[in-house]
């Protein structure tokens, strides 16, 4: 059998050719005839050890044939494979040209599609950005026109001018000496333009780090003229409207929350710049020790308090005003004082409104009890009494943090140098 079958294969394989070259054809066919002899051996020897085949005349009738399809198979691919480095080596600024389309086509339709323009018909919207992508269209035409038409349409016209012996073969070299003077000086000037860019962002980004505003808490009840604001704790009245005394109650309550004891904290700008567009945002009660689920206490001051611009070396009071009175336990088990824990937030920019800030205070107040009132104006919760109190001291816990683009919230500076990295 394999003498009837190698003749055919060597009759038909002998007609196939991969390189002009004789040397180069030879080898390549070698290679091609190895790997279909090498595949089509391990088919039949695969074939004779799963017991599909038996005897020699079927195995070289299927050696041969395997051997003749692997050979086909890898000639006709290496073939596809010169084909397609030959077009793409001829073809190579059409093909460049049209995956740009292809990439700015998918970038568009991924934009339009992300934030759902044809849906919404804002058609404005879409103009301007229809007319953003024309001009990125536009100068990426430009660009490719000068640097990769442009070479060949003058190459071409050139070559045609001295064929038909309009022009002499000197004008050749000299006009594409030009041509390559203006693109090595436009390709200066771009170089220019983007140093001088990149630069201006480092000074922007000095002068940021350099004319940074940085709030600091510099003293406690001190008299200093400055600008002040007012924060406050305060709490709700209850009553049952069959108690007698209601309007009495009432009254003496809220007199009682204008006993209150002050604090006064004193901030200055200790930065280089000054504060743009500064905002007490809140004052917030946080938690007490001695009553877990406080429903009472709240802030008794508006939100938002503009502050406006804190001068380098200038200062910021804000009075924190305390209640005297307060719902506390009867009985002290074993505690020498109570803790009040509560939060001043304050947002701010830098001078060139570049970077947002946010400067919050952690008061921890220590609260002891003075008296228990024997008249309560209403009842509170079990084991609680309607007390006067007094603050020993007041503890100040700063956290500085900057607005994150990224992640669209304020963050820790050591979080956002880390972002940054």
């Amino acid at each position: 059998m394999k003498s009837i079958l190698k003749p055919i294969f060597e009759i038909i394989t002998g007609e196939y050719i991969l390189f002009e070259n004789i040397f180069q054809n030879y080898i390549a066919m070698s290679i091609i005839g190895t790997i279909a002899y090498l595949i089509a051996k391990k088919v039949v020897g695969l074939l004779y050890r799963e017991h599909i085949i038996e005897g020699k005349t079927i195995g070289s009738f299927i050696h041969w044939t395997v051997r003749l399809i692997v050979f086909l198979g890898v000639f006709y691919g290496l073939v596809g494979i010169i084909w397609l480095t030959k077009f793409i080596s001829t073809y190579k600024n059409i093909i460049l040209f049209s995956m740009i389309i292809i990439v700015i086509s998918t970038i568009v339709y991924k934009i339009i599609k992300k934030y759902n323009l044809i849906i919404k018909v804002n058609w404005k919207k879409i103009f301007m950005f229809m007319l953003k992508v024309l001009s990125i269209l536009g100068v990426i035409f430009i660009f490719l026109s000068i640097f990769i038409f442009m070479p060949i349409v003058l190459k071409w016209g050139i070559t045609l001018l001295i064929d038909y012996k309009i022009i002499s073969q000197s004008y050749d070299q000299s006009i594409l000496n030009f041509y390559a003077t203006v693109i090595g000086g436009l390709l200066t000037l771009v170089g220019v333009w983007m140093t001088i860019k990149h630069e201006n962002e480092i000074k922007k980004e000095e002068d940021l780090i350099k004319y940074k505003p940085i709030l600091e808490v510099c003293g406690m009840n001190e008299s200093q003229t400055c600008a002040l604001r007012e924060v406050k704790l305060g709490m709700p009245f209850y009553s049952s409207n069959n108690d007698e005394k209601k309007e009495e109650k009432h009254e003496k309550f809220y007199r009682d929350l204008e006993d209150n004891t002050t604090y006064r904290i004193l901030i200055q700008n200790k930065g280089r710049g000054e504060t743009f567009g500064a905002v007490l945002n809140r004052f917030e009660f946080k938690e007490t020790n001695w009553d877990k689920d406080n429903t009472l206490l709240c802030s008794a001051v508006s939100e938002n308090q503009y502050i406006g611009e804190i001068l380098k070396d200038g200062y910021l009071g804000i009075d924190v005003k305390l209640p005297n009175y307060m719902f506390m336990p009867e009985k002290q088990e074993g505690l020498l004082w109570y803790e009040l824990r509560t939060n001043i937030i304050i947002s701010y920019s830098d001078m060139f409104n570049k970077n947002k800030y946010q400067y919050e205070l952690y008061l921890i107040s220590k609260v002891l009890v003075k008296k228990i009132e024997e008249e309560q104006p209403y009842f509170y919760k079990d084991n609680f009494k309607y007390s006067k109190v007094k603050y020993d001291s007041i503890q100040i816990m700063p956290v500085k943090k900057i607005y994150s683009k990224k992640r669209k919230e304020y963050i820790t500076i050591s979080e956002y140098m880390r972002e940054k990295s």
